[in-house]
């Protein structure tokens, strides 16, 4: 049977013609996607694509869900932290300004202040902030400012709120885990966006092979529509069963489940394999970690 390349076109054209209708082939994508690596991959390019799901179509479905998910934690988290927030309030006894503690308290503010003024260190400023934040929880962004004599400037602001941040995750498993979802979020995003690009250095690194770049790209669909349902299901196992091995969990499986998808694709020797699994990992690294800076950057800026 001639094997014909497969074009951006028929791919496009495939995603759209079957983008309502899941019916067996998302069984068959499903169990084989999970369970034999590169091997849906590997079918779709040879021609084999009408009893698959458009990779495309599949990761798309799969992220809104990851999505959906990651909006219903984050409004559930902000509910508990509302209400330990409710709670800590009923019960703080508020510290009278002209009290030995609150003068000695307000001294050690006003030393680190101080001195962020003379030697214009960074670390100063924000050790200032985490401190004045653990012992003034409900204390307003602006009135800490004030306190602490600084200019209510956008990075003193945001400055402080990363502070309060950093107490928080320390002292609030709640809090903790909806920081954490954010932080998966926004690289999630970035990585949306990071595919083509992280696609064309697999397509570098097999550039002797015969494959184009649309064929890459169905791996690299595939293999992160994996990444999301492994996402899902640990994201869901850690809720319920309230650990938070979940995620070391899913990095192990993921980091196995890339090597096994770039070996069976590909059909390279072992330690060809995993000397660009290696350097794979590492460029997946970087681009979700600028991705997901950028996109902490814009929100920021906006």
């Amino acid at each position: 049977m001639l094997k014909l390349p497969l074009s951006i076109k028929q791919f496009v054209s495939e995603f759209f013609s079957g983008f309502f209708s899941f019916d067996t082939r998302f069984f068959n994508t499903f169990v084989p996607l999970l369970f034999k690596p590169g091997k849906v991959s590997r079918d779709y390019i040879e021609g084999k694509r009408r009893q698959y799901v458009n990779p495309f179509q599949l990761y798309l479905n799969v992220t809104i869900v990851f999505f959906l998910l990651q909006g219903l934690f984050s409004v559930i988290d902000e509910y508990k932290i509302a209400n330990i927030a409710d709670k800590s309030n009923e019960i703080e006894i508020e510290i009278d300004p002209s009290s030995e503690k609150a003068k000695k308290e307000e001294s050690i503010f006003s030393i680190s202040n101080e001195s962020t003024v003379i030697n214009g260190s960074f670390t100063a400023k924000f050790n200032a902030f985490v401190k004045y934040s653990f012992h003034n929880k409900n204390t307003p962004v602006s009135q800490a400012l004030d306190s602490l004599r600084y200019k209510k400037t956008k990075w003193n602001i945001f400055y402080y709120k990363k502070a309060k941040d950093i107490n928080n995750i320390s002292n609030n498993s709640a809090f903790r885990k909806s920081y954490l979802d954010r932080i998966v979020s926004k690289i999630s995003v970035a990585l949306f966006f990071m595919l083509p690009l992280f696609t064309m250095f697999i397509s570098l690194l097999y550039i002797r092979g015969k494959k184009n770049y649309t064929e890459h790209l169905v791996f690299v669909f595939n293999v992160q529509t994996v990444f999301f349902i492994l996402l899902i299901f640990f994201t869901i196992f850690d809720r319920i069963f309230k650990t938070d091995i979940g995620i070391g969990l899913f990095f192990i499986l993921f980091l196995f489940y890339l090597y096994k998808s770039l070996r069976n694709f590909y059909k390279q020797k072992r330690f060809k394999t995993i000397i660009k699994f290696l350097f794979l990992n590492f460029v997946f690294v970087i681009l979700s970690a600028f991705g997901g800076l950028f996109i902490s950057f814009i929100a920021f800026a906006l």
